[in-house]
Parts: structure tokens; C-alpha cells; sequence
């Protein structure tokens, strides 16, 4: 397993592009990275604040207008042992971020500026995987969204599967 970090890169004040870097997680002792954190008891939503509470730590944030698909994500990812928030595009997100978090899946409607303007205050606070879940994705949007930081994307409605097939791709193979 690999730890994959990715920056932008500015020299002299321009931005020039992003790199990333592939590190086995023995290096830097991040074994722990590859599996969702143990001995939690309760529920997701109980005792889950901001990063500087001492509540406890979160490994995915959800941020979105779905709640229909946001739920079956975060049942899914808690069948997993991952410890999920769910958040609306209204919430103050910074307070959560960069924190212990895995990954951040955005769920919209509709994909929307909305969505974008999020993505990009993750990116910028962050470098886990942001995956955007939402219907209607035309190649422009497709571009437009990895422009502004997001690495994969979900197409809503999805299924048990499918959204199990997504974790594994972003939170279980870094590299």
C-alpha cells in the first residue's frame, strides 16, 4: 500500500501545476491509513463536531443538498467502521477541515457552482480525495471539476456496489 500526497506547485508566485507523491505507508509509519479507525461504538452522528472538539475524529465528511444519496453513502461507509458527518453546503465546512479526515464526498442534486466553490475550499485546506456523487455529468463539467481539485466522481443514484467499488478506489488504493 501507498500514501499518495499531491500539492500545487508555485515558482516565483506562478502556479505551474500539481505534483504528487507516492510514498509506501512504511516510510512514515501510516499503516493505519489503509483501514478505517477501530473501537468505535454509536452512532455517526452523535458527538461529532468541529475538528478542534474533543469529541472525537472523523474520517469522511459528506457535504451536499442529497440527503437521499448522502445516506446511502454514509450507511455504506459505516457498514465499514468509517465514522461519517454529513454537512449542507450551508455549514461552516472549515471547521471540520483538514482535522483526521480520509476523504470528503460532495452529493448534489444537480452539479452545480456550488459544488465547485466547496471543492475547491477542500482542495485548498487539504490534499485527502474529494469525490463529487451526482447525476448529469457531461464531459465539460467532467473537466471543470478536476480543474478545481475533485478526484473521481460517483454517478447518483448508485448502488451498494457501486458506492462500495468508489470507497475502495479512494480511500483503500492511495496509489
Amino acid at each position: 500500500m501507498s500514501y499518495l500526497n499531491s500539492l500545487k506547485l508555485e515558482i516565483n508566485g506562478d502556479s505551474c501545476s500539481r505534483v504528487n507523491f507516492l510514498v509506501p505507508l512504511e516510510i512514515f509509519d501510516l499503516l493505519g491509513l489503509d483501514s478505517p479507525a477501530e473501537n468505535y461504538d454509536g452512532d455517526a452522528s452523535d458527538g461529532y463536531d468541529a475538528v478542534s472538539s474533543s469529541a472525537g475524529a472523523l474520517d469522511i465528511l459528506l457535504i451536499g443538498d442529497d440527503e437521499i444519496e448522502a445516506d446511502k453513502i454514509k450507511v455504506t461507509l459505516e457498514k465499514r467502521g468509517y465514522r461519517v458527518k454529513f454537512l449542507s453546503f450551508k455549514d461552516n465546512i472549515q471547521n471540520y477541515l483538514p482535522g483526521d479526515l480520509k476523504a470528503v464526498y460532495l452529493v448534489t442534486r444537480d452539479v452545480n457552482e456550488l459544488a465547485f466553490g466547496t471543492a475547491i475550499k477542500v482542495s485548498s485546506s487539504c490534499s485527502f480525495p474529494i469525490v463529487a456523487a451526482g447525476p448529469g455529468w457531461t464531459r465539460t463539467m467532467v473537466l471543470k471539476a478536476v480543474k478545481y481539485g475533485i478526484s473521481d466522481i460517483l454517478l447518483t443514484p448508485a448502488s451498494e456496489e457501486t458506492i462500495e467499488v468508489n470507497v475502495n478506489n479512494n480511500l483503500l488504493k492511495k496509489a
